[in-house]
């Protein structure tokens, strides 16, 4: 099932869905920093779009850095961490 409030999978990159930065799944490389919602091309509502420029605002102190990775695999069922 593809719950995307965890978070969607693209491959290998991974997008958080809490703040939309980029990684690799492999490496744990951040690819791409905090990035507000898009709010598409058409024109906002005022009130929405100073909501946006606010969230743009506080995300742009959010620092997004490369996380470990490890080795996995799957065995009988069960998923195997290398250490």
């Amino acid at each position: 099932m593809h719950r995307p409030e965890l978070g969607t999978l693209d491959g290998i990159y991974i997008t958080c869905p809490m703040h939309c930065a980029q990684f690799d799944v492999t490496t744990g490389e951040a690819l791409s920093g905090p990035v507000p919602p898009a709010p598409g091309h058409e024109a906002l509502p005022p009130l929405l779009g100073a909501y946006m420029q606010n969230i743009g605002m506080l995300m742009s102190h959010v620092r997004t850095e490369s996380m470990l990775a490890y080795r996995t695999r799957l065995e009988a069922g069960w998923v195997e961490v290398a250490p």
